[in-house]
């Protein structure tokens, strides 16, 4: 250390910087693996010689935290997107066999609760371009969200790619290999793949809980030390 009221060496300031990163690095992980600090150990004494197989240990400590928790926040937004399609598709399981003719393509949408004009410049849209052959079919979902699965024919499908954005309305994107199929079926698949993402993130979950019971003492240990 400096001698008192001399500036610090640069070599001191980046060993300060070096520890002082080493405790970040173990702070975020023990937070992002849901760590407490109750079996805190006193500092060792040889501490000094310690401090650096500590700072190897936090870094590759948060690298596995950060990799481990990144993976399971995709998975859980993934499970939300899956979660919310079901609950659209599921709303129109009484339509099943709306969309699922090969001269009929069916999309899905859903307006906000203060876009409600926009459902009625969709219906005049439609009817400007492809005339009357076309249905909207309207279901209220939880928070006030308006759900509309529309019925257009085929040979319509790729105008409405166009006139959609025209009037505020996106459509909903389906995965490819039910993109054709009628509500009940696609609604069914999806769900299918949701309980797949659930089980991975229940995975995942038990494989943080393991890696935190394994990290912590070390933790604790880097932290006392450094």
């Amino acid at each position: 250390p400096p001698l008192h009221g001399a500036r610090p060496t640069p070599r001191q300031l980046r060993h300060v910087q070096t520890v002082q990163t080493a405790l970040d690095d173990i702070e975020e992980t023990m937070s992002r693996l849901g760590l407490g600090d109750d079996r805190a150990p006193a500092r060792p004494a040889n501490h000094v010689e310690s401090i650096p197989r500590e700072v190897r240990l936090a870094r590759r400590a948060r690298r596995a935290a950060l990799h481990l928790v990144g993976e399971l926040r995709a998975l859980e937004e993934q499970r939300d997107d899956l979660a919310r399609l079901a609950g659209i598709l599921e709303a129109f399981a009484g339509l099943e066999s709306a969309g699922a003719a090969p001269d009929r393509h069916m999309i899905y949408l859903v307006l906000a609760r203060d876009h409600r004009g926009g459902l009625e410049a969709l219906e005049r849209s439609l009817a400007e371009t492809i005339g009357d052959d076309f249905a909207l079919h309207k279901r209220t979902l939880q928070g006030a969200e308006t759900a509309v699965a529309l019925e257009v024919p085929a040979t319509e499908a790729d105008r409405l790619d166009a006139l959609l954005p025209e009037v505020g309305v996106r459509e909903i994107d389906l995965p490819a290999d039910v993109e054709h199929a009628g509500p009940r079926v696609a609604a069914a698949e999806i769900r299918r793949r949701l309980a797949a993402v659930q089980d991975r993130i229940a995975s995942l979950e038990a494989r943080r809980r393991q890696l935190g019971a394994w990290l912590q003492p070390g933790l604790l240990r880097a932290r006392a030390a450094l």
